[in-house]
């Protein structure tokens, strides 16, 4: 899996690229049983969404996965960045079981 990072509004620190990475990467597990391919592209973007509220759900992350018959998008927001993306992680988990259930796997 190729995993494509933007950072908006947030510095994209090398431990931060990393979790990021982990987290998401995870993934390529369920993928693999689904699509026989590795060339599957993965684009994550993490940032604030703005930068003058300092409290709440401030920070996303949109995923957009794109298989050969299927792009799967998913979009959270969360009081902190790695947060956001355990929450994007789980949200791509789920809509790739949909699209597992759907292909009869």
């Amino acid at each position: 899996m190729i995993i494509n990072i933007k950072a908006t509004d947030l510095d994209l620190t090398p431990a931060f690229k990393d979790y990021i990475e982990e987290k998401i990467g995870d993934l390529d597990k369920l993928i693999e049983i689904l699509e026989k391919k590795n060339n599957i592209e993965t684009f994550v973007e993490v940032g604030r969404l703005s930068n003058h509220h300092y409290k709440g759900e401030v920070f996303f992350a949109k995923g957009d996965l794109n298989m050969p018959k299927k792009s799967i998008i998913a979009e959270t927001t969360a009081e902190s960045p790695h947060a956001a993306i355990d929450l994007l992680r789980d949200k791509l988990y789920r809509e790739i079981e949909k699209y597992r259930d759907q292909r009869g796997f």
